[in-house]
């Protein structure tokens, strides 16, 4: 709506001093001639660049994952990796849409930020056992790989490695697109989850 209101100015200006050389002032016909190229230059010049970013706009729309966090935090208790052996993660996220790559993040819990530690089915390592007596060790990474779309991660923190800051309760991830575009999610104290690009 926007472009087609400039365009209608641009071709309503241009018109007049067309119009408006040619009768009124045919001396300066040759200047008036300059006047509209050099104006069509612009606009076409103009029409590209725009045209250019819609496009970009739309390549990185395609390609962008979007990551959320899944199921239900109460009173910000999520599992620390001491806890994740014996009643398994409380802090799972879901990619939404497209692949997701180059995943890491931390949790602020009580003014104290963990760096976030990933794992899922994938990481998991058959100790002993066969058939249905298996015991199985979590492998778990700070920094996850790659996530297809509806792909779950589950993650935890380490509760003796912190950094003391002022800030309140809030959790954090970032991730890139398969063109190393960087994108982030975050949630805050009240589990509102916001997501853009960096």
């Amino acid at each position: 709506m926007k472009t087609s209101r400039q365009t209608k100015i641009c071709i309503i200006i241009v018109g007049t001093i067309l119009v408006v050389g040619s009768f009124g002032f045919p001396v300066l016909l040759a200047q008036l001639n300059l006047l509209v190229l050099s104006v069509t230059l612009v606009t076409l010049l103009w029409y590209t660049y725009d045209t250019h970013r819609i496009a970009n706009q739309t390549i990185e729309s395609a390609l962008r994952p979007v990551i959320l966090r899944q199921g239900k935090i109460l009173d910000w208790k999520v599992n620390s990796t001491s806890d994740v052996e014996k009643s398994g993660f409380t802090l799972g996220f879901i990619n939404q849409k497209n692949i997701a790559k180059d995943i890491f993040g931390y949790i602020v819990i009580d003014n104290k930020k963990f760096e976030l530690i990933f794992g899922n089915e994938v990481t998991e390592e058959v100790i002993v056992g066969k058939g249905e007596n298996i015991d199985k060790k979590i492998i778990l990474l700070k920094k996850w790989g790659w996530l297809p779309i509806g792909g779950v991660l589950n993650s935890s923190y380490e509760i003796v490695k912190f950094e003391e800051v002022n800030q309140d309760n809030e959790i954090y991830i970032e991730y890139q697109d398969v063109e190393s575009n960087k994108y982030f999610t975050k949630e805050n104290k009240d589990f509102s989850q916001t997501s853009g690009k960096l």
